[in-house]
């Protein structure tokens, strides 16, 4: 597989109730500067770069495989005006992330081309965050700080 952006995770429950999953990789960081796992049940999103990493979730027994996550990831940049901060912003479909490797919380605005404010969030410390927009396919602005920092983004949303 060349790309793993937005493969989908299937997950079918047992008898159990508690879940937890590990991921093991090698060679992903010569392809991708981050690794995501989105639980598209719970909306959460977690840092799965390295290799050991994993993610426990409770969800209940379930009859058939359900479309549980999503791997997302994100592509190295150089270029990227957020390539040496400890804010990223990346997006994924109709997704904006928003990695936070400080200990500040912070907020995102996502604006249309036209300069309108499209929505607003919050962001926690040292994690990621996942906002789902509704909008048509397009260009688009996210500006997201913390306290001591500010990044200014053009992302592509809706493929």
């Amino acid at each position: 597989m060349d790309d793993i952006n937005n493969t989908i995770l299937g997950f079918q429950a047992g008898e159990d109730t508690d879940y937890t999953i590990t991921f093991t990789h090698q060679n992903l960081l010569s392809k991708y500067q981050g690794l995501y796992l989105l639980d598209l049940v719970e909306n959460k999103t977690t840092d799965i770069t390295e290799s050991g990493s994993s993610y426990w979730f409770v969800t209940e027994s379930t009859p058939t495989t359900v479309k549980r996550f999503m791997i997302i990831t994100l592509p190295y940049d150089t270029d990227a005006t957020d390539a040496n901060t400890q804010i990223k912003v990346f997006s994924s479909g109709n997704t904006v992330f928003v990695q936070n490797l400080s200990s500040l919380n912070g907020e995102m605005v996502i604006y249309d081309m036209m300069g309108r404010d499209l929505k607003r969030a919050t962001f926690g410390p040292y994690g990621v965050s996942a906002v789902q927009v509704n909008t048509i396919p397009g260009a688009y602005v996210v500006n997201a700080e913390t306290a001591t920092e500010k990044v200014s983004k053009r992302i592509i949303l809706g493929n």
